[in-house]
Parts: structure tokens; C-alpha cells; sequence
């Protein structure tokens, strides 16, 4: 229970969403045969850590009453001390940047920019905010493998990336789905609370499809990361299933978030 315990504060400051980025940029770089640095995967994951703290601590300074939800909650009994620590990430994150190599900075400064928009808009942009969360995500874990690989994409490669982005987005759109009754009591603002929950549960069914299709596409080239991404959508899928189960603690939060980490199998038995 300990360790549960342990990982749901982990789950709860979103450090395990920054570990599953650096997981995922080390994926691609292997599945593109591409060497990546340490300053720029640090860089990676400290730079999600922040966008979703900042995204929280927002949230949570704005509810006027206490938070629906047990992660807005504690960042409204801890915002003064959780600040602090992203002012410290946000210095670190600046010395980062000066040894970072010209490309992975310079994409850097063009995603930045989308993040930063993002933040700024993202209470407005309805049923845009898990696509664009979604997409913005993606590129960034995506940019240290794609900022140095030499060979032009394959179509493989392409339906790979479009299996992770797609993963992501039911990522998003599941966990607002399960949201849905505590996001309208703190008036937050998401794909469901738009189109209402028996639509969410239809765009999810139509996405899951897609993504099993795209799998069945590359299975033959790139069968051992196309069977993480299997893996991946399943766990996804039994969420969405045994939904009353899982929404029970917000079970469906830290499982969802933890399949981010399957693809360190393939780190770990590549030779």
C-alpha cells in the first residue's frame, strides 16, 4: 500500500507523465536509429513537468471552492510550495537550453511557442484542447529523434508516429470522458463537456477502430514496437470497458498514464 501510495503522489505532480515523455523521446530515437543527448532529454522532461503543473496550478487558483478532483485538490492545499518547485524547474530548464544542439533548440523555440499559446488559450479551445494537448505532446517527444534523423520517413515510420499521436489523443479524451461529472461541477472545460459523454463514448469506439487499423498496417515492419502500441490501446481499451471500476479513486488516472512507460521494454531488449 506503501508504494501505491508513493506513486499516486508521483501520478498526482504529473512527474510520471515527464518520465513517460523521456521514455517515449528514447523510443522514437531508437526505432529511427537516432543518438540523442542527455541535455536535450532532460530538457524534455522537465519542460512536460512544468506545462502540466502550470496547466494544474492555474486550475487550481482559479476554483473559488474545493477542487472535484483529488490532483486540483492538492494543488490548491499545496499551490504556495508546488510553485516554488516550478520556479527552480523553470531556472533549471533555462541553463538547459544554452547546451542543447542547434536543432533540437531551434524546434524547441517553435514548439515553445505553440506550448505557450496553448496555456494562454486552452480554457477556450473546447473540444480543440485534448487534440491540441494531444499534438503538442506528440511533436515533443517526437522532436529529439526527428531533429536528427538523416533518412526520410517511410510510410511505416509516418503510421508510427500516427499511432502515437492517436494513443495520446484517446489518452486525453478517455481521461475527460471519465472527468466528465467533476469537470462540469468545476466548470472546466473539455471535448465531453461539449458534445456530452454518450457522444464522447462514440468518438473514443470510432478512435480505438482507427488505431487498431493503423496497427494492422505496420505490424509487419515494425511488429515489436507496434505490439507496445497494441499494448498500449488495450490497456486504454479495458479502461473504457470497466470504466465504474476504474473511475473508482481515479484508478484510470495513474494506469493511463503509466502506459507510457511499456515502450522501456523495447529499451531495455534491444541489443
Amino acid at each position: 500500500m506503501g508504494v501505491l501510495r508513493f506513486y499516486r503522489y508521483i501520478n498526482i505532480l504529473s512527474i510520471d507523465v515527464a518520465i513517460g515523455a523521456i521514455v517515449n523521446a528514447l523510443f522514437f530515437a531508437q526505432l529511427f536509429n537516432v543518438h540523442i543527448l542527455l541535455p536535450g532529454i532532460a530538457s524534455l522532461g522537465l519542460a512536460v513537468w512544468i506545462i502540466y503543473t502550470t496547466d494544474h496550478l492555474r486550475d487550481a487558483k482559479r476554483l473559488k471552492e474545493e477542487a472535484a478532483t483529488e490532483r486540483h485538490r492538492f494543488h490548491q492545499r499545496h499551490f504556495k510550495i508546488i510553485l516554488r518547485l516550478l520556479y527552480v524547474a523553470m531556472l533549471v530548464e533555462l541553463v538547459l537550453i544554452f547546451f542543447l544542439r542547434k536543432p533540437v533548440f531551434y524546434g524547441g523555440l517553435w514548439l515553445s511557442g505553440g506550448v505557450v499559446i496553448y496555456i494562454l488559450i486552452n480554457r477556450w479551445l473546447r473540444f480543440f484542447k485534448e487534440i491540441t494537448g494531444a499534438l503538442l505532446y506528440s511533436c515533443g517527444v517526437m522532436l529529439p529523434a526527428l531533429s536528427f534523423r538523416q533518412a526520410s520517413l517511410t510510410s511505416a515510420d509516418q503510421l508510427m508516429i500516427v499511432q502515437f499521436v492517436l494513443i495520446a489523443l484517446i489518452n486525453l479524451i478517455l481521461f475527460s470522458w471519465m472527468d466528465y461529472e467533476s469537470d462540469l461541477k468545476d466548470r472546466h472545460r473539455s471535448l465531453i463537456t461539449h458534445v456530452s459523454k454518450a457522444w464522447g463514448s462514440v468518438i473514443l469506439i470510432v478512435l480505438f477502430m482507427v488505431t487498431a487499423l493503423c496497427h494492422l498496417k505496420t505490424m509487419y515492419v515494425h511488429q515489436a514496437a507496434t505490439l507496445i502500441f497494441i499494448s498500449m490501446t488495450f490497456i486504454l481499451l479495458i479502461l473504457f470497458l470497466f470504466h465504474r471500476y476504474f473511475k473508482k479513486e481515479e484508478r484510470f488516472r495513474f494506469i493511463g498514464d503509466a502506459i507510457f512507460f511499456l515502450p522501456a521494454i523495447a529499451l531495455f531488449t534491444h541489443s
